[in-house]
């Protein structure tokens, strides 16, 4: 994993974390997922949550 994906990584968690607050368990379960996925998951995941990934320097393959 390069540097860029450990920062989407970072970002991710940050962003999931503060939503477990107000939305509680599917946040807490996203951030599970965000722990475990590889370079490609963290991209479908952020995808997901509308995040840019490029902004991070990942594309998709």
């Amino acid at each position: 994993m390069d540097a860029d994906a450990d920062e989407l990584r970072d970002y991710l968690m940050d962003y999931c974390g503060t939503a477990a607050f107000g939305v509680g368990a599917a946040a807490m379960f996203q951030m599970q997922e965000i722990e475990s996925a590889d370079d490609e998951g963290l991209f479908g995941i952020a995808r997901d949550l509308g995040v840019d990934a490029e902004r991070f320097g990942l594309e998709e393959d």
